[in-house]
Formats: structure tokens, sequence, C-alpha cells
């Protein structure tokens, strides 16, 4: 909710891609996969967010 953006909650599905992920940035320092994860899942969110807003068809 910082900077205007919403919490990103991943599904439970993609659980295991999201440690796999976390656990490459933390060992190798390489957050690229992190990233893109987090990215995926708040282009979700936002999607979520505006189809509840009507906005989903502009």
């Amino acid at each position: 909710m910082k900077n205007g953006y919403p919490p990103v909650v991943f599904e439970l599905k993609r659980k295991s891609e999201y440690y796999s992920a976390l656990d490459k940035a933390h060992t190798t320092g390489d957050a690229d996969g992190f990233l893109q994860l987090v990215l995926e899942d708040l282009n979700r969110i936002f999607y979520l967010y505006f189809r509840v807003l009507g906005l989903d068809g502009m």
C-alpha cells in the first residue's frame, strides 16, 4: 500500500514458485525471478481492482 500500490497476495498454487524465487534472491542476490513473480501478481490484482470498478473494458 506504500506509494499507492495494493498488497500482493500470492495464490496458494504459486507457493513453491514463490519460495524458490525468494530463496534464489536470498542466496545468490539475483532477485529477477522474485521481482517477476511480484510483477505478475501485481498485474493480476490491478486487473481485479479495475474489473470491480468497471474499468476492465477500457
